[in-house]
């Protein structure tokens, strides 16, 4: 039973290996196909509200879609990097087309809270926009999730998860505290918000999807 166990374990060790490598790998791929973005946020000191992070903002879709898309199939032949590129390549003017509206959206929220966030009689309007941002933030990952597992076309993914926000509302919420949570305890050490933030949180967002992927799986036309 002595010798089981410390197979098992070894095992564990290495899986837990794998997902380390895993994860610092998506990332640094993650922001490298992101680079004009991550360039325009260091230079404008991470604010968002200049024309030049709207333009390099569109390079952050597909990338993400890729991260997520790799993760998913982190085990299968090709592992990250492979996988990462294939989807990259595959799917980039198909996610543009959901992430490109998502981000003039978003862009306008964040115009209406820096607007509204000079008069302290509009907080209720302010408080609005910033609900309906993360309502948007939401329904675009797991839209990216859905679509990243099962390759669906983007109508069909915006179908199923307008579903899903309604018969799967806790798991399908969970991923918006599932980003902020992982930003919140990652940037106490920048350097693994840095490293592993955005793959950590994919990753979490796909493990919290799991049922999801059952329900559609039992549920799929």
């Amino acid at each position: 039973m002595g010798k089981k166990r410390d197979v098992y374990e070894l095992l564990d060790k290495y899986r837990f290996l794998n997902y380390v490598w895993w994860l610092l790998e998506g990332n640094i791929l993650f922001w490298l196909t992101s680079f004009p973005f991550l360039l325009t946020l260091l230079i404008f000191n991470f604010k968002f509200n200049n024309l030049l992070s709207v333009i390099t903002s569109i390079f952050i879709g597909p990338s993400l879609f890729a991260l997520i898309y790799a993760i998913i199939r982190a085990g299968e032949d090709g592992g990250i990097l492979k996988n990462y590129f294939i989807s990259y390549k595959k799917y980039f003017i198909s996610v543009l087309k959901v992430w490109i509206p998502v981000m003039v959206i978003f862009f306008l929220i964040i115009f209406n809270i820096n607007f509204l966030s000079q008069f302290k009689t509009l907080l209720l309007l302010k408080l609005l926009n910033i609900f309906l941002m993360c309502i948007l933030l939401t329904a675009t990952l797991n839209i990216l999730i859905v679509k990243a597992k099962y390759e669906f076309e983007n109508k069909k993914c915006i179908d199923y998860c307008f579903k899903l926000a309604f018969i799967k509302s806790i798991r399908y919420n969970m991923n918006f505290l599932i980003m902020i949570s992982t930003y919140i305890l990652l940037s106490l050490v920048p350097v693994y918000l840095y490293s592993y933030g955005v793959a950590i949180a994919c990753l979490l967002s796909v493990k919290n999807f799991v049922p999801v992927f059952q329900f559609i799986d039992e549920n799929r036309e």
